[in-house]
């Protein structure tokens, strides 16, 4: 009898350890965040632009990207942010996460009459240096300066791939704000995705999250680029490095010596970034690596962003080998 007791009450021990273990290993592939097996990606700073480019390739090849599902195409956001220095003939138009502080700072610098010090923590909000003229809403709005034809408006592009990481790592990759995916970044995307394609359908929608869609909405959506492309000089951005930020900074002078800013005024803009770099460098790069493995290694989640993006790496040149497939 109590050997038979015994041996039942083992059964049962049995059986809880085996339930425990059921039940972990249910738990993890249903939280895990799904990411497909390793490729031979090879990092150093950054992700290899060719690299990630042959991966867009052979990801949308495996989807048939060529017919564009769920591809939001191109949309103009009704509320648009342009900057001027009307003393200057120059303007610029705003993208999220595309060097927004350094380039209002910029003109809040070069329209303020007083010629106050630069300062780009505190020049645009009103409290610091100088305060930024009111924003115009459309590109038609800065004829009022001579023209879009006589005015010199720039737009400062970046890579999506690179973009879209900045924005993660500073509002989702910790929050459970972003669709309350966590950091799991497939479900991010398709909630993104999803959102994108449902108010291009509907811009008049209310979106529970419309801060976080105007934060990663497509780079072709701002600045009405379908129609004014033409109007504007483009800088390429890529963050990375203090060469990177340079060489934005670069462009940017070549910007202001063609509509005749002093020099002296240049050299003060050209100390001021030089030295300080831009916010979109601050993040420690093993944080912003780990994101990129983890995006490289996740042939549904690049193949959700490469669609999300698919008009940005055509437009701005980026994944050309993914661009020539679809079309």
């Amino acid at each position: 009898m109590s050997s038979s007791s015994e041996r039942l009450r083992h059964q049962y021990a049995v059986m809880t350890v085996i339930l425990i273990v059921i039940f972990l290993i249910s738990y993890y592939f249903l939280h895990r965040d799904n990411s497909g097996p390793p490729r031979q990606v090879h990092f150093k700073k950054d992700v290899d632009p060719e690299g990630l480019s042959k991966h867009l390739n052979e990801v949308a090849r495996d989807i048939g990207m060529g017919n564009l599902t769920g591809v939001p195409s191109y949309h103009a956001l009704e509320n648009q942010t342009y900057h001027v220095a009307a003393k200057y003939h120059l303007a610029t138009c705003e993208i999220p996460k595309n060097l927004v502080m350094l380039t209002r700072s910029v003109i809040c610098y070069l329209a303020d009459d007083t010629e106050r010090a630069l300062d780009g923590d505190n020049s645009t909000n009103g409290n610091g240096s100088c305060t930024l003229p009111p924003a115009k809403q459309r590109l038609q709005e800065v004829a009022d300066i001579g023209g879009p034809n006589k005015t010199t408006t720039f737009v400062v592009f970046r890579d999506p791939f690179d973009r879209f990481v900045s924005g993660y790592l500073e509002f989702c990759n910790r929050a459970k704000k972003c669709f309350g995916c966590g950091t799991n970044l497939r479900c991010f995307l398709g909630e993104l995705q999803k959102k994108l394609v449902e108010f291009e359908g509907n811009s008049t929608a209310n979106s529970p999250f419309p801060w976080l869609l105007n934060l990663f909405a497509p780079q072709v959506w701002f600045c009405d680029f379908d129609v004014n492309q033409a109007h504007y000089s483009l800088v390429r951005y890529s963050a990375g490095t203090k060469a990177d930020a340079q060489k934005v900074i670069d462009e940017i002078d070549q910007i202001l010596a063609k509509v005749d800013v002093p020099s002296q005024m240049r050299a003060q803009i050209r100390s001021e970034f030089s030295g300080k770099g831009t916010r979109d460098l601050v993040v420690k790069p093993p944080y912003r690596l780990r994101i990129e493995r983890r995006l490289m290694q996740d042939d549904d989640a690049l193949a959700l962003l490469s669609q999300i993006y698919f008009y940005d790496f055509l437009k701005f040149g980026y994944g050309k080998k993914v661009t020539e497939k679809a079309q």
